[in-house]
């Protein structure tokens, strides 16, 4: 099965495919939720001000959710210490309503947890009960979202739980904890130190079994209760059930708690297509960072907007809930199988757990998420299409921008020029030498792309210190700034031209321009200190880190060809140590470090290397230039109709409305200078 998931073709592309779809499903779900949420909260309006028409509800909702998404901007930072205390009152209030209507109208309702009552259910209602499958899945929409969602706890939150779990490891050292903490089996604190995401697990395990499943079984009961007594309410039990009394409160806090669980769907989409454009299959999108003290807050605008838009669409067409419920239900329930798919090769290849217990998974989960598809296709043609068309549409769009940036990367690196091509482009006699720094944007981390030919032969100039960036992300929340750069000399003697890779966590913000070069002028002189101290050259360094990155992409499954796998090697980059690190571990055994410990170092040695990082400074003061290949990606003449489609028009047109590389940078436009060269893919 491993073999055959790592190396068929057709195999491989399906869950991709399958991947894509998911994602696009949970997206398109942050349009849905705040649209069936904020609908439902301010139907309850009705029942006070009873003349209001479905058309004036329908844009009060509106309003609200133009007013939701025009304060994402600001962030969830300033507000966001409301929504636990919120969240916490609607679930005591709906509790407590509901243990009010099961002791007032009819405790017997609690006889629904006997299995018996669900089997006569279906055995007296047949298809109809099937059909009423469908409505069941809005009982647990939004838990889609709760993992993309993990980044908005607080470090505070984690180090309490930390500090549980030291003192139960101090006080019962040889006991196992399982019972007690039970995300892993525990022989060790030290395992949440480097697993911080399974103390969330846990926090979440916590809040929802004693927090919110009791609070939801309370309210659902209670609302059953009173159904026993007045069936005719079925179409507005929530309000119809609640005291009097308690109308205003209940009110204001459904509508406090739709908002945040909207903002919840919405904070979803924004950390799934930020990692989407990480991996390289969404389109360059503005990524803003709301919050100084999480660095998981996200805000993308161009998104929003988008949102914002298909929301109130959604809610003027639809209207009602039901409509817009079965068009939620079919999102959640695909999500859940692909979900159950993907997680079943986890434990099979990496888990690498029991068969059967894999088997048994498999078939419970897939057969009651199956049943549950199956309820609610029944009613595709009244509203749950339009989930599958918006998905359809977005998952179109990652699929092309995915294709067409991995081709394009595997063109470049397949005609990328050797090293000593690029000498002898640098020796040619009509070789310009221009005063200033220019920093060359390329996506190659290894080989200086072709793009570079292009620009000698039509501009036959080249900076005084060339410096060849290229700028990756990592799978790891944050680089140290220690680790930041690597760099690689291709030329240091006639001409300054080196090769740099910034690598960045997902988590970690680009910096404006100038603080850029600053930093990487910095750790620029830093290199050529180690290299001229300790008499390393820099290559060996330099293979070692992108072996050690080409061999983990070898160990997630990237066993492909020798040019495609440095496609992944590419995408997955993994922390190695600096160069500086390295020379320092090396220098034990070289005689120059003996040497300059012995305070025996060649004083001409030093004044080289204060000579060569001045020039270096003196060039920064000269100005900066940033070249980026303004690559045009075509279709070869002989390619498929779909293959034209998706290159020349679908891309061209994402290409050319998402923001380019100077704009994600923010990079002073008198500062660019663009070369432009068309690729055949």
């Amino acid at each position: 099965m491993k073999e055959l998931l790592e190396t068929n073709k057709a195999v491989k592309v399906s869950l991709f495919l399958i991947t894509m779809l998911a994602t696009a499903m949970v997206i398109s779900d942050a349009i849905l939720t705040p649209a069936i949420s904020v609908l439902s909260a301010v139907g309850g309006l009705k029942e006070k001000a009873t003349f209001l028409t479905t058309d004036e509800i329908v844009w009060i909702t509106v309003g609200i959710l133009v007013a939701l998404f025009a304060i994402q901007r600001f962030g969830t930072d300033k507000v966001g210490y409301l929504f636990a205390p919120i969240i916490l009152l609607w679930l005591l209030l709906i509790a407590a309503v509901g243990f009010y209507n099961l002791v007032k109208y009819d405790t017997g309702a609690l006889r629904a947890f006997n299995m018996k009552y669900i089997i006569d259910y279906f055995r007296r209602n047949k298809k109809k009960g099937w059909a009423s499958l469908g409505g069941i899945l809005l009982c647990f929409t939004g838990t889609e979202a709760l993992f993309a969602d993990l980044g908005y706890f607080s470090i505070r939150s984690i180090q309490v739980y930390m500090h549980v779990v030291e003192r139960l490891f101090k006080k019962e050292p040889n006991k196992d904890h399982s019972l007690i903490l039970p995300c892993i089996p525990l022989t060790e604190p030290s395992i949440y130190k480097t697993t911080n995401i399974l103390l969330i697990f846990h926090l979440l395990q916590l809040s929802f079994g004693f927090g919110l499943v009791p609070s939801v079984l309370l309210a659902y009961i209670g609302q059953a209760a009173y159904l026993r007594v007045h069936p005719e309410d079925v179409a507005n039990t929530f309000y119809r059930s609640t005291p009097i009394s308690l109308f205003w409160p209940t009110f204001i806090l459904a509508l406090a708690a739709s908002i945040i669980g909207s903002q919840a769907m919405i904070s979803c989409a924004f950390a799934t297509i930020s990692h989407s454009q990480t991996l390289g299959c969404f389109p360059r999108v503005k990524i803003l960072h709301t919050s100084r003290q999480y660095s998981g807050q996200l805000y993308i605008p161009e998104v929003n907007y988008l949102l914002c838009l298909g929301a109130c669409l959604v809610t003027v067409g639809f209207r009602t809930t039901v409509i817009i419920g079965e068009a939620h239900g079919i999102c959640v329930v695909l999500v859940m199988i692909v979900t159950t798919l993907l997680l079943t090769i986890v434990m099979l290849l990496v888990w690498k757990i029991s068969v059967w217990w894999i088997v048994a998974f498999f078939l419970v989960f897939m057969s009651s998420e199956s049943i549950y598809l199956s309820a609610i296709l029944s009613r595709f043609a009244h509203g749950a299409y339009v989930p599958v068309a918006m998905s359809a549409v977005l998952m179109v769009v990652m699929v092309v921008w995915h294709y067409v940036h991995v081709n394009k990367y595997r063109f470049e690196l397949e005609h990328s020029i050797p090293r000593d091509k690029v000498k002898e482009l640098l020796e040619r006699s009509d070789i310009q030498r221009v005063p200033g720094i220019g920093l060359f944007y390329t996506e190659l981390v290894q080989g200086i792309p072709p793009v570079f030919r292009h620009l000698i032969e039509k501009i036959p100039s080249i900076h005084s210190v060339l410096i060849f960036v290229s700028m990756k992300h990592l799978p790891i929340p944050s680089v140290d700034m220690s680790e930041r750069f690597l760099f690689r000399q291709v030329d240091r003697e006639d001409y300054k031209v080196f090769q740099c890779v910034a690598r960045y966590g997902y988590r970690d913000p680009f910096e404006e321009a100038k603080d850029f070069v600053d930093k990487l002028v910095e750790h620029l002189q830093y290199y050529i200190r180690d290299v001229n101290l300790y008499g390393l050259g820099c290559e060996p360094m330099m293979k070692q880190s992108f072996s050690y990155c080409s061999s983990r992409a070898e160990s997630f499954g990237s066993h492909e060809k020798t040019k495609v796998k440095a496609v992944y090697a590419e995408e997955m980059l993994t922390p190695a140590e600096s160069f500086s690190e390295h020379a320092r571990q090396a220098s034990g055994k070289n005689k120059l470090f003996t040497q300059f410990q012995g305070d025996k170092m060649n004083i001409v040695e030093m004044m080289k290397i204060q000579q060569e990082q001045q020039a270096v400074l003196e060039e920064m003061s000269k100005g900066v230039v940033y070249i980026f290949g303004e690559s045009e990606v075509v279709a070869r003449p002989h390619s498929s109709l779909i293959k034209k489609i998706a290159i020349n028009y679908i891309y061209s047109f994402l290409r050319k409305n998402s923001r380019n590389g100077e704009k994600m940078l923010s990079i002073p436009r008198r500062q660019i200078l663009k070369v432009g060269v068309s690729y055949e893919i």
